[in-house]
Parts: C-alpha cells; sequence; structure tokens
C-alpha cells in the first residue's frame, strides 16, 4: 500500500492552507492510497492558550468541517483528527474521510495540560475505545497523539489485526527525539506501521508549542523508513501489508 505523511504548518492561515494545496498535489502525483495528515491541523492550535474560548473552539469546528468536505471527494482515504462538539461536550475526533464521507474513527483518550498543550482544559477524554477500521481493504488503527504512550493500546490494535495504526500529531521540536522512540516501539509492540504526521511551525517566533514537524514512518521492526522536514515537508513510501500481517506471529507480538 502506498501511503503518504506529513508535516502542515500549524502557525499561520496562509501557509497551512499552501500546505495542504501542495499535499494533495504530491499525494496525487504520487498515487498514493492513504494520507494521514497532523492532529487538528486546519485551523490554529488552540491548545496554546490555558484559558478556553467557546467561540475560537466553534470557529475552529466549522473550519475544520469546512476543510474535510473539501478533502472528502479527493481519490484517495485521508485521516486526521478534528474539534467536535456532540451533545454539548468538546473532543478531538479521529476520522476517516473518503468517497464523500468522513467517519469518526476514535476520540483521543490521554490528555497532556500544560503550556503550549492546555488540552484537557479545551476539550474531554475520549470515553470510546481503540478499535480498528478498514481503508482500501487494509486494516487499521488510530491512536492521536499522546494515546501513543499507552503502548499497551498499540499492542491490542495489532492482535484485532492493524497492518498500520495512524498517528496525527501536534508535537514540540525539542521532544522530536522522544517521539522518534514512541513510534519505533509501537512499531514493535504492535506488529504494524507507524504512520505518524505533525504540525510545525519555524523556529524564530515559536509558540509556547514550538511545534516541530518530522512526520515519519515505521515498520513493525521498528525502523523509522523516512522523515518529513521543512524542505521535504511530504513522504510518500510503499508499506508491506503482508509483512505487517506475519509480523504478528514473532517476537515479542505473541507473548501473552
Amino acid at each position: 500500500m502506498r501511503v503518504t505523511v506529513c508535516q502542515i504548518p500549524g502557525h499561520d492561515q496562509a501557509a497551512r492552507e499552501a500546505g495542504f494545496d501542495a499535499l494533495f498535489d504530491h499525494a496525487r502525483d504520487k498515487s498514493s492510497e492513504l494520507v494521514v495528515i497532523p492532529e487538528m491541523p486546519m485551523s490554529p492550535w488552540l491548545s496554546n492558550s490555558d484559558a478556553c474560548d467557546p467561540e475560537a473552539w466553534e470557529q475552529a469546528v466549522r473550519t475544520h468541517e469546512s476543510g474535510i468536505e473539501a478533502i472528502c471527494d479527493s481519490p484517495f482515504p485521508v485521516v486526521g483528527s478534528r474539534p467536535v462538539t456532540i451533545g454539548g461536550r468538546r473532543f478531538n475526533q479521529g476520522f476517516l474521510a473518503h468517497k464523500g464521507l468522513c467517519k469518526a474513527v476514535h476520540h483521543k483518550r490521554f490528555l497532556p495540560n500544560e503550556p503550549g498543550y492546555w488540552e484537557a482544559t479545551w476539550y474531554e477524554h475520549g470515553d470510546g475505545g481503540f478499535e480498528v477500521f478498514g481503508v482500501n481493504g487494509v486494516t487499521a488503527g488510530l491512536m492521536i497523539c499522546t494515546d501513543l504512550w499507552f503502548i499497551e493500546h498499540a499492542r491490542m490494535l495489532g492482535r484485532a489485526g492493524a497492518a498500520m495504526i495512524c498517528h496525527p500529531r501536534a508535537t514540540e521540536r525539542r521532544t522530536l527525539e522522544k517521539w522518534r522512540t514512541g513510534v519505533k516501539a509501537s512499531g514493535v509492540i504492535s506488529g504494524a506501521y507507524i504512520l505518524s504526521s505533525n504540525l510545525w511551525e519555524p523556529e524564530e517566533g515559536e509558540s509556547d508549542a514550538n511545534l516541530g514537524g518530522a512526520g515519519m514512518i515505521a515498520d513493525p521492526n521498528g525502523e523509522i523508513l523516512g522523515e518529513t522536514n521543512a524542505d521535504n515537508p511530504f513522504l510518500t513510501l510503499d508499506i508491506d501489508i503482508e509483512f505487517a500481517d506475519a509480523a504478528k506471529s514473532l517476537y515479542p507480538r505473541y507473548v501473552m
């Protein structure tokens, strides 16, 4: 399966829109069969502020609804996350957009609450589980950013047959090596490919979030197969679904 990860500007609306235009041109040119986009990537990063602004939240909801509507008819599925309000409750919802439809597949479960990442202040913990879903005939899972550190869920997704785990994130530059470690470990523990996309901002004039980019793909052996950067913000690779399926029966995945 041919998959694409990316880094998208999170600091400026014009740069964000140009980034998405370039991403989808890239994915079409590369004949990608799946594109993973970052966490809540279509509006300013709300969690920079330690005070929830309901009007800003609802504006972000509308911006994501409009953006997702525009990408639903892309020739490839798109997986990411977006702000939603359900029954008066705010969530960070993982979605699959394809063939004119947007399907909820997960709600972010584990929320940080610190400078740049006041997420538990802005929205609630998802109260569902981690379930697999189909993407172009391939079994996938989704873990949003901090969810990845609760690695028992990566193990469960692998045991449920996930050949790939999509990982939209918004993470800071100074912690990139830590995230590389988490992505590699999750590949090993699940026996799945980890497809991780991040928001990005230039080093000068950083926000508290200090968004660091570096979208990456890891294989079931925990090898980083490629990574994005400011000069090359998109990465498309062919991943071997049969290899991921076979990895489920190898150490340490078979150990109960």
